[in-house]
């Protein structure tokens, strides 16, 4: 019995056996390991540290004594804040998106907001491709310290998405420069896709009156909001159709520059409405083989539905009301409702485009043998923008004046300097300048200005 009952503890002891000498292993490993990480993790800690610290060095030489930047609402995409003790400036660590996924770049700038450096710290981009964009020492970071903004950025060719995910990165960085110096960054204003017809809106709001204000159009029947995302080729501009409850009735996107048979037939059919009652652009899913232009548009969307109640309550567009959707293109208003001249329109200015000339004032502006002054005005971000603009005997423009000086420090500012407003010279149409990345409400005001005063050309020489 003994002997049976010895051979019955053997077995169990053989069964038992590796689970205790397993789980002696086990416990000496866990212990062992816990006790490495309580030694390498202050060193990994401090080698962290030093990267991050060697790093700030990298995009602002000059900074010492970095603290972190509390008490203000950092934009979106801003991860990180630090401002350098010695009062050289900052450095923001930012995100962006490009073709693998976020960018998370470094950006230093200094005290007066101009670029002194980038690094990137991660990224998923393309070997050979996106990597040129983001490699440290590449052509495209090459081009950025000194720069104030990113409109002057030029996009490393056959990497589109990886330009603008970092230029999204960098335009994170100067709002956040902003807000901490104290200032309010401009909110973007977004433009009606290409595609946007009077057929489409009466398509979708038969009979209705649509007033355009700024970043849409609102009437009884509903709402339309504007938005945009950048997709493979460059921005795509979506429209989104809310109906009087605010549900998504439809929507249509603008994607002419994406790649032809993958992004471009997703503007318009059943892509676009599948959007139709989402509450959220995530509900839909991507197309696979363009799904950069999808997840642009589905972007798109999801900031129509954020914008939904701020363009509702949007101030309205100068001569913007229309009837069955069409946008009014006829130039605004004409001089009977007459603009007066903006405050830095001085006679040395017309001295420097008319030398000797003598103009009579007449209603909307100045007529002389030497050319025609046409003042016209828009509501900027902050204040009416009174603009003056400049044309020749020919009717051609010589230039214009644009008072910005109620408009946001730094930025709004920005369009009524030279560096914008000599760019109006010899155009047509204002449509052929570029608005200012940062300040677009402001330099789109003095562009629609610009078109006012095109139209209402002939009405003011005519009063002379």
């Amino acid at each position: 019995m003994i002997q049976k009952a010895n051979k019955e503890e053997n077995k169990v002891w053989k069964l038992l056996a590796p689970i205790v000498v397993l789980t002696c292993i086990g416990l000496v490993i866990t212990a062992a390991l816990a006790v490495t990480n309580q030694l390498t993790a202050p060193v990994i800690a401090a080698q962290q540290a030093a990267a991050a610290d060697a790093a700030l060095k990298v995009v602002l030489p000059d900074g010492s004594d970095f603290t972190d930047i509390t008490g203000v609402e950092l934009p979106e995409g801003v991860t990180a804040a630090k401002v350098a003790g010695n009062g050289a400036g900052y450095v923001f660590t930012t995100t962006g998106k490009g073709f693998g996924g976020d960018i998370s770049v470094m950006v230093g700038l200094d005290a007066n907001g101009a670029i002194t450096g980038t690094k990137v710290l991660s990224n998923s981009e393309t070997q050979g491709i996106g990597s040129k964009v983001v490699e440290d020492g590449s052509a495209f970071q090459q081009q950025l310290p000194g720069m104030t903004d990113t409109s002057g950025i030029q996009a490393t060719s056959g990497a589109t998405v990886s330009s603008n995910g970092m230029i999204s990165a960098i335009q994170a960085a100067f709002d956040a420069y902003v807000v901490s110096t104290g200032g309010t960054v401009e909110a973007t204003v977004y433009e009606a896709p290409a595609n946007l017809t009077d057929d489409v809106l009466a398509e979708y709001y038969p009979g209705a009156t649509f007033t355009d204000v700024v970043g849409g159009k609102v009437s009884d029947a509903g709402t339309v909001v504007y938005a945009s995302e950048n997709g493979m080729g460059g921005p795509v501009d979506v429209a989104v159709f809310f109906d009087a409850n605010d549900s998504i009735i439809g929507a249509i996107a603008d994607t002419s520059s994406e790649t032809p048979d993958y992004g471009q037939p997703l503007g318009e059919g059943d892509f676009m409405d599948s959007f139709i009652g989402v509450t959220s652009g995530d509900e839909v899913d991507g197309v696979s083989g363009a799904t950069i232009t999808s997840d642009a548009i589905k972007g798109a969307v999801d900031i129509a539905i954020a914008n939904l109640q701020t363009v509702k309550s949007a101030e309205p567009v100068t001569g913007g009301t229309t009837s069955g959707g069409a946008e009014n293109t006829t130039g605004g208003d004409t001089a009977s409702e007459t603009s007066a001249a903006p405050a830095n329109l001085t006679d040395d200015v017309l001295a420097e485009y008319y030398p000797g000339a003598a103009f009579t004032d007449v209603e909307g502006g100045k007529v002389s043998d030497a050319g025609t002054v046409v003042y016209a005005a828009k509501q900027g971000m902050m204040s009416e923008i009174k603009v003056a603009v400049l044309f020749g005997a020919d009717d051609t423009i010589l230039g214009i004046v644009a008072d910005c000086s109620q408009e946001t420090p730094g930025l709004g500012t920005l369009a009524g300097e030279e560096d914008f407003t000599s760019q109006f010279a010899g155009v047509t149409s204002a449509d052929e300048v570029d608005s200012i990345s940062g300040a677009t409400v402001s330099s789109t005001a003095v562009k629609d200005a610009v078109n006012e005063a095109i139209a209402n050309l002939q009405t003011v020489k005519e009063a002379g």
